[in-house]
């Protein structure tokens, strides 16, 4: 009976549920129509299937799960975003996806509480990039191939790509284009305009800032002032300098206050370990105030580096002891300048230069001292000096010592217009003005082109002085009295009294020579023949008299009076080795080496005396005995 109550109902219920919804409670009410389920209860719940499954990316242990059954995991397993925790889960068609249940499963508008850094973040899971917006504009985007970000920038091309916003409006001061660092003070107000600035120029702007104008250049600034401008093109810097004209322009602050002796405008090598509240110990480069009235480069606690006016200094670098001086401060070697560091300069010894001068001079002048500097006329002072000529001259007295003319480079020593090209006057009275380009030493008190004097240098074609010249062939010549009296050609042949020798020493004129003056030792011969027939030979020439035809030979310097001697000619025929032909043609003879042939002679006569002798006592004999 009972089974058969089963089947009815059950064939009841197949029959309801094919024909409409299917209700399940304790009251009795229809099941609603949109549901197929209705399932209502005030004391009871509706228990789900529990497996435990191994995975997200896992069916098992459901055997080939329908799209979207639901289950209730009761495990904790898999790993990575596989992993798989206790709570409802349904299946997606490709895997386990869980049914959020409370806000620690979502990030919540109002925050979350609980949340786990090893495996709770924002983003996302696959390959895909992820970005933030607001009011459909994107402010941050996240690139997942690079990781690199871009702020304003869909597309960044490094790891932090900032771009500017270019629907930004300036509506007042203190709204820029970019980024900015802002101090939090609530005094400043919400137009807080103070802070660091990156991002386009606004000129009315008034803030700490790294600013860019569209012309490239970039600004590092305070309080409306460009401390430091680097101009796009020329690459030049400026500090406080908007236009800087060198690759780095310096301006000093218009706007400092100078007002204790400590405080100075420019720059300051501060050292940190200075006692006391004062910046007067360091490295100062700039205006000094009012209490030293001068611009100075100083360091001092025995750095010993100080340049300086007025309060004094005047550059002196110790440092125990690399010495270097001027008004000195005490360095004692290697360049002790002392001088008056007091002294007025208003008169017309004022030169533009450096003038070192005497402490001792009576009167307000300064031209008692060592100038090196521009020309004053009226300076009277040793100086090293330049005019405006370019000329380059030292001096004493007002008197030119030593004058290098930057015109021509003839250097003059005791004459300010050097004719040569290294010209020494005597005297500076000396009136010099020769047509040589080389070196002269003139006579004092004589007019111009006098014909006293010392001259080195190139031949002239009407010379007016001599004593050491060259002319253009090479050949270099030493005179007097406009007379050639030695002369050494380019080939090397020297002539004393004639000005073309044709030898290695051409003398015209007589020769006293002591001492010795051909070599004769035996270790310098070879070849050695006695002198054959030389009374024979003798006999072949003719000793003479004669006169030089001097008139139509004037060169040679000969002289009228009556000659002794050979014919060369003759000689040559029977001694050649005693005859001489020059590059002209003309002969000559060299008379000492007859010697040899005339001590033959003489014993070759002795031996023909000793002969005739012997006979002739044979023959007395002969007349004795008969």
């Amino acid at each position: 009976m009972r089974v058969l109550f089963l089947l009815v109902v059950t064939s009841f219920l197949s029959h309801v549920s094919r024909a409409q919804s299917l209700a399940i409670n304790t009251t009795g009410a229809v099941a609603n129509s949109s549901s197929i389920l209705d399932v209502s209860s005030t004391t009871k719940g509706m228990l789900i299937p529990r497996v435990a499954l191994l995975a997200k990316n896992n069916a098992a242990p459901v055997s080939s799960p329908a799209t979207s059954l639901l289950v209730y995991n009761t495990a904790i397993a898999g790993s990575g975003i596989n992993q798989v925790t206790a709570g409802y889960y349904f299946w997606d068609g490709t895997q386990w996806t869980r049914v959020i249940t409370d806000n620690k499963e979502v990030w919540s508008l109002n925050g979350n509480a609980g949340t786990n850094p090893l495996n709770h973040y924002i983003g996302t899971t696959d390959l895909t990039a992820f970005r933030i917006q607001t009011n459909s504009f994107p402010a941050m985007y996240f690139n997942a191939n690079s990781n690199f970000i871009g702020i304003g920038d869909e597309n960044p091309g490094e790891n932090l790509v900032i771009k500017l916003n270019t629907r930004a409006v300036f509506p007042v001061p203190d709204n820029f284009s970019g980024i900015q660092i802002k101090p939090t003070s609530a005094a400043l107000g919400s137009a807080n305009n103070y802070g660091l600035h990156i991002g386009l120029d606004n000129t009315l702007q008034s803030t700490a800032r790294i600013t860019n104008y569209e012309s490239g250049d970039l600004w590092l600034g305070f309080s409306n002032y460009d401390a430091l401008h680097l101009k796009n093109g020329s690459r030049f810097i400026g500090i406080n300098e908007d236009d800087p004209k060198d690759n780095l322009t310096i301006t000093l602050n218009s706007a400092a206050v100078v007002s204790t002796p400590d405080n100075y405008s420019g720059i300051l090598l501060h050292s940190p370990f200075q006692a006391g509240g004062g910046n007067d110990q360091g490295l100062h480069f700039g205006l000094d105030n009012t209490f030293m009235t001068t611009a100075r480069l100083m360091n001092n606690e025995s750095g010993d580096l100080f340049l300086g006016t007025n309060k004094i200094g005047m550059l002196y670098l110790k440092s125990s002891n690399r010495f270097i001086g001027i008004n000195e401060d005490n360095p004692k070697d290697n360049l002790t300048i002392t001088l008056n560091p007091a002294a007025v300069v208003s008169t017309p010894d004022n030169y533009s230069g450096i003038l070192l001068h005497s402490p001792f001079q009576i009167g307000g002048g300064n031209d008692q001292g060592l100038h090196i500097g521009l020309d004053n006329s009226f300076m009277n002072t040793a100086r090293v000096m330049n005019n405006e000529s370019g000329d380059l001259f030292l001096g004493t007295n007002k008197i030119e010592m030593i004058h290098l003319k930057g015109s021509n480079r003839y250097v003059g020593v005791n004459t300010s217009n050097p004719y040569h090209s290294f010209s020494v006057m005597i005297a500076t009275n000396a009136v010099f003005t020769t047509p040589y380009d080389g070196l002269s030493v003139m006579t004092p008190n004589n007019p111009a082109n006098a014909a006293s004097g010392l001259v080195v240098g190139s031949d002239p074609s009407n010379y007016f002085d001599k004593g050491v010249w060259n002319y253009d062939n090479g050949k270099i010549a030493f005179g007097t009295n406009n007379l050639e009296q030695v002369t050494i050609t380019s080939a090397g042949d020297v002539g004393i009294g004639i000005t073309g020798p044709s030898q290695k020493l051409h003398v015209i004129g007589n020769i006293l020579a002591s001492g010795t003056i051909t070599p004769s030792d035996i270790r310098y011969k070879k070849n050695i023949q006695p002198i054959i027939s030389p009374l024979l030979k003798l006999n072949q020439i003719n000793g003479v008299t004669y006169q030089y035809r001097a008139n139509e030979f004037p060169a040679m310097g000969f002289t009228e009076a009556n000659q002794m001697g050979f014919i060369a000619q003759e000689v040559e025929k029977v001694f050649p080795e005693l005859v001489f032909t020059d590059k002209q043609g003309y002969k000559a003879v060299d008379y000492p080496k007859i010697m040899p042939v005339l001590v033959e002679a003489i014993k070759d006569q002795q031996v023909q005396i000793n002969e005739l002798k012997q006979k002739l006592e044979n023959l007395e004999k002969r007349v004795i005995k008969n």
